[in-house]
């Protein structure tokens, strides 16, 4: 694939290609820019991060370790959420995602940890459940819904009460305020996103977003750009981790976020124009059959 050199990951005691460590040609470097691109495209078109797309295409197609996928994916989440971050400065509620940070960084710690020490193929495993899981939301949330002005209903304390806000939904051209809902839940749920952002790379938007539509009563748009605020900056705990860990490839995570920053910033302006809940179903399927492959890699399972 156009690696120089190939040794023995000291973390998960399997072989894997140094991509970077002395030398990548020019068409490996390229593929790298195009797994980023096109997941960064599929991510920004559907509303989720690229991760979850980026880990199982390294590891399939250019048989790249687990945890240096892992680590490469954290970076490209820091560059798409920094990339897009003046285009969500007046929507995201940014009180609400500086108070849900702080579990999601601890999660995030945790997680980049736990990837540093556990095999790789353990790795593998959660990620093909994460897949799955991420499938299974894609066939169960319908599209996401209109957003019109609504009454909000009662907060459930102080807190929550001073964490309300509204926004002005352009399409509407109208106010839509909402309150916050069952915040230590949700914090505790935060928590757990944050791990799955740091053992596996997928950011933890896919977790974070149903969660504040469905949990904390935050609109969609609302909960979309606040999660991808939060896990920008989730992914620099578990980056960092990893990079202490020498298992952050310089040239790989910049090929790989390049892509992503040009494929969300496309998706992001296309996805309104494809028919939504096909796109989703497709790529259930999609999901589960790279979850099915992944895992029976991490197996030894030839396929």
């Amino acid at each position: 694939m156009g690696v120089s050199k190939s040794g023995r990951s000291v973390a998960t005691g399997r072989s894997y290609d140094m991509v970077g460590a002395v030398e990548v040609s020019v068409l490996t470097a390229v593929g790298f820019v195009v797994v980023g691109l096109v997941a960064g495209g599929i991510g920004g078109m559907v509303g989720i991060g690229g991760g979850i797309f980026v880990v199982p295409a390294l590891v399939l197609i250019f048989h790249v370790d687990i945890k240096l996928a892992v680590a490469a994916s954290l970076v490209g989440i820091i560059a798409t959420s920094v990339s897009s971050a003046n285009n969500e400065d007046r929507v995201a509620n940014f009180r609400l995602g500086i108070l849900l940070l702080a579990p999601v960084a601890a999660g995030a710690l945790v997680g980049g940890l736990l990837g540093k020490i556990i095999p790789g193929d353990f790795v593998a495993y959660v990620f093909g459940c994460a897949l799955v899981a991420t499938a299974a939301i894609f066939v169960a949330e319908r599209n996401p819904p209109s957003e019109t002005p609504s009454t909000p209903g009662p907060s459930t304390g102080p807190l929550n009460a001073r964490l309300c806000g509204a926004y002005v939904d352009q399409a509407t051209n109208s106010v839509v305020p909402y309150t916050i809902k069952h915040l230590g839940l949700g914090g505790g749920i935060a928590a757990i996103a944050g791990v799955l952002s740091g053992l596996t790379g997928v950011g933890g938007g896919i977790v974070m977003i149903p969660t504040m539509t469905m949990l904390l009563g935050v609109p969609y748009k609302v909960a979309g750009t606040t999660a991808h605020f939060m896990v920008g900056i989730s992914a620099v705990v578990g980056a960092t981790v990893y990079l202490t860990g020498d298992l952050l490839v310089p040239v790989l995570a910049a090929m790989v976020a390049i892509g992503m920053i040009v494929g969300a910033n496309v998706g992001s302006r296309v996805g309104p124009h494809v028919p939504a809940r096909l796109l989703r179903m497709i790529l259930a399927v999609v999901m589960v059959l790279v979850a099915i492959n992944l895992i029976l890699d991490a197996a030894g399972v030839e396929t």
